[in-house]
This record gives C-alpha cells, sequence and structure tokens, in this order.
C-alpha cells in the first residue's frame, strides 16, 4: 500500500509534493493498493484517476467532511459518480465524536459500498484503538491506519494503549519482550506493538470466520454491536 501524500500536501503545506510528482513515483513502485490525494466536499466530485488506474492496483479515493452526514453524503455522491468503485478511506476524527457516532457512520459508509457490484474497500485513517478496530471490522471496515505504534505501548490482552514509557509494566513475553536479546527501548516498544497489532488483527479475523464476534465485542465493550446497524439519521 502506498499514501499519496495528500496531508503533506495540503496539510502541512508541502508545494514539492504533487499530484504529477506522485504519480511518477508510482509508475515505478510495484504496489496493490494506493491511496488518493485527500478530497473535501468543496473540491466537487470528480473520480480521482491516477498512475495505476491503468494497472491492476486498487485505488482508494482519500474522503473527509465537515461531520459524519457530509462524509456519508460525500461517499455516496462520490459511489455514485464512479463506475468503478474499489473502496474508499476515510478519517476516523470525521466519522463523529464518540463512539457510537463512529460506528453509526462507518456501518453507513459500507452500506454505501455494498450497493456496488464488488466487495469494495473501506479504509479507516488514523483508527489504532483496538476496541475500535474490532467494532469498526464486524460493522464492515477492512483496513486501518494510525501512528498509535509509534506513540504509545499497546496492552494487545486488555485492548488498551498505555504511556510510551510503560512496556515494563505489562510483563509481557511475547516473541520480542520474550527474547534475551538487548535491544533499544524505543526498538522494542514499536517491534512489541507491530506484534500486538499482528496477534490482535489475527484474533479479529478468527473471531468474524468463526461468527463469535458480536459476543466478544459484547463481552468487551458492554454493548451490543448491533445496534448500530439499525438505521439512523446521521447528524
Amino acid at each position: 500500500m502506498i499514501d499519496s501524500g495528500g496531508f503533506e500536501a495540503f496539510w502541512k503545506d508541502d508545494k514539492v509534493w504533487t499530484k504529477d510528482l506522485h504519480n511518477r513515483i508510482l509508475s515505478k513502485t510495484l504496489h496493490d493498493i494506493q491511496m488518493g490525494f485527500d478530497l473535501r466536499p468543496e473540491d466537487g466530485i470528480k473520480p480521482q484517476l491516477s498512475a495505476a488506474a491503468s494497472t491492476s492496483a486498487i485505488v482508494l479515493p482519500v474522503l473527509h467532511g465537515h461531520g459524519p452526514a457530509e462524509l456519508v453524503s460525500l461517499a455516496s455522491s462520490l459511489i455514485e459518480a464512479q463506475t468503478n468503485n474499489q473502496g474508499i478511506a476515510v478519517s476516523e476524527r470525521d466519522c463523529g465524536r464518540s463512539l457510537s457516532d463512529k460506528a453509526s457512520t462507518v456501518n453507513s459508509l459500507r452500506d454505501i459500498l455494498n450497493g456496488t457490484d464488488k466487495r469494495s474497500i473501506l479504509h479507516i485513517l488514523g483508527c489504532g484503538d483496538l476496541a475500535s478496530i474490532a467494532l469498526f471490522a464486524y460493522l464492515g471496515a477492512d483496513t486501518f491506519d494510525s501512528l498509535t505504534w509509534l506513540k504509545f505501548v499497546i496492552d494487545e490482552p486488555n485492548w488498551q494503549t498505555r504511556d510510551f514509557s510503560q512496556l515494563d509494566i505489562l510483563k509481557c513475553e511475547c516473541p520480542v519482550c520474550g527474547l534475551t536479546r538487548k535491544r533499544e527501548y524505543q526498538e522494542k516498544v514499536v517491534l512489541h506493538n507491530l506484534n500486538a497489532y499482528q496477534e490482535f488483527l489475527t484474533r479479529v479475523r478468527d473471531w468474524i470466520k468463526t461468527g463469535s464476534i458480536a459476543i466478544v465485542l459484547e463481552d468487551r465493550l458492554k454493548m451490543d454491536p448491533n445496534r448500530f446497524t439499525v438505521k439512523e439519521t446521521i447528524n
């Protein structure tokens, strides 16, 4: 997967990084999935074509909205306007303020994508919380990314994140922490976190395959995850 650099180009005002430069690099780089440049409601609806459009790579437009309703509306309009819908990427923070709001938005976005003639990818940007990942996966999200693995310590058994300095508190015996090999602390935390995500996502896939994920979520979150599949108005 290759990011578009749209965040740096727009939010960081990087004048050097442009769509043309992005497409030139894509043409020289092997990849399966690429992110499009960020698309906001004020940009209007326009299918995001790129160097990968003529290859087998999947292109995911990155959508933003000033609130869940606008995000869902933009996604609906874009999906309707494009003939080859492979999926979309959205920022978790645009999906709402509360976990309930975000979950309802993710469910609405999956419903929109399910209206196409093939299974499309729903990618959630900036989502590294384990409880959120499990819930959104149940509601139809496919892939996730965030910087959580670089900023915190992942406490996978408890579905929590801790301060970056607190790895020792976990008494972890994962393949990284259980080795006697000496590592710099930062390297150890990052490798521990990557292993924790791998283990957790494996569990999530198994729960989905066995049909037990709703039970797991209800036990962990103390709420029925199916409440978010009820059609409600997104505010």
